[in-house]
């Protein structure tokens, strides 16, 4: 928040005062450092919002799933290797969120004439 923004900074221009009184604050950055600094910051507004309108065990159902899929598209992109231990995360994780989803059987065995005459009170 606030509290972290104000210590960054004083920590930025005590040690690098001088670089950003000449280039400025965010000399350096290029698209991708303003794409991935977005990328964060929405994603940080997106799970506020995930956890006002549903609950914490939802959110982590689904940073637990974005690491599974993350990693699905890291084995195509950059030759990743799937562990044993990696697998069994997953599946617990996939099976976890299945059982989530699901809510529980009621059966009901009595019709309304077997209750009839029985008090409810």
């Amino acid at each position: 928040g606030l509290f972290g923004s104000l210590l960054a900074g004083f920590i930025s221009f005590g040690s690098d005062r001088v670089a950003i009184s000449k280039a400025g604050l965010f000399v350096g950055w290029d698209a991708v450092v303003v794409i991935t600094v977005l990328n964060q910051a929405i994603g940080g507004l997106i799970i506020a919002v995930v956890v006002k309108y549903a609950d914490n065990i939802l959110k982590g159902f689904a940073s637990s799933l974005s690491i599974i899929l993350s990693s699905i598209l890291s084995i195509f992109l950059f030759s990743f290797e799937v562990s044993f231990m990696f697998a069994a995360g997953s599946a617990m994780v996939l099976s976890a969120i299945y059982l989530y989803k699901d809510p529980p059987v009621v059966v009901h065995n009595a019709d309304e004439e077997d209750l009839k005459g029985v008090s409810t009170v």
